[in-house]
């Protein structure tokens, strides 16, 4: 019977385990589509404001795995991804949708925030200001 508990048990964590993975690669290929699209924003932008010779400059800075950022008109767009996994809690309200009612493996989820901040907030660390949250990406 314990080798029984023993192997269900292996089971189980494996399976959650491969799940979460293809969770945080899905949550990683798109940040990183998330990523190439505001490079190409910035591209074509940038383009765009030379042959207007507007003032204004757009700037696109990959930060790393899990952040980016793309700045224009003294405001800057933070784009970052959290490094884990999460389950829903079970008293959610997600949990209570069809969606995930018809497969409990989808109440786990990777999740990216984009903030927009003032780009002086940035470059001068002033860690007062207030960012907005634009858009959460589970």
């Amino acid at each position: 019977m314990e080798q029984q508990n023993t192997l269900r048990f292996y089971d189980k964590l494996l399976k959650k385990s491969s799940l979460k993975s293809t969770v945080y690669q899905n949550t990683l290929d798109t940040f990183n589509d998330l990523k190439r699209v505001a490079q190409s924003i910035q591209g074509e932008l940038h383009s765009k404001l030379s042959q207007d010779n507007a003032p204004m400059q757009v700037d696109f800075h990959d930060k790393g795995d899990f952040e980016a950022e793309l700045r224009f008109a003294g405001d800057t767009l933070l784009f970052t991804m959290h490094s884990n996994v999460f389950e829903f809690p079970r008293a959610h309200d997600v949990m209570r949708t069809p969606y995930i009612l018809e497969d409990k493996e989808r109440s786990y989820s990777g999740v990216i925030h984009i903030y927009n901040f003032l780009t002086d907030s940035l470059k001068f660390n002033r860690n007062n200001d207030l960012g907005y949250l634009v858009a959460r990406v589970f």
